[in-house]
């Protein structure tokens, strides 16, 4: 799962035409739960890291 995650967080990254988009964290079929392995949860992370998630807010906004 780790893998898959590390793939789709770049893929998403690359396609300019994709402004976001909506993690439905379940047990389903699938546990697709980002924080269901240490490995999953390290893939999610390194992924929003990438400078497509990079957020425009500067870093003191949130504090007012």
């Amino acid at each position: 799962k780790a893998v898959w995650m590390a793939d789709f967080m770049r893929e998403v990254a690359a396609r300019r035409e994709v402004i976001g988009f909506i993690w439905f964290e379940a047990l389903k079929e699938d546990d697709w739960r980002v924080d269901s392995s240490p490995e999953s949860l390290a893939a999610f992370l390194q992924g929003l890291e990438l400078p497509a998630f990079a957020t425009t807010a500067p870093a003191d906004a949130a504090g007012g």
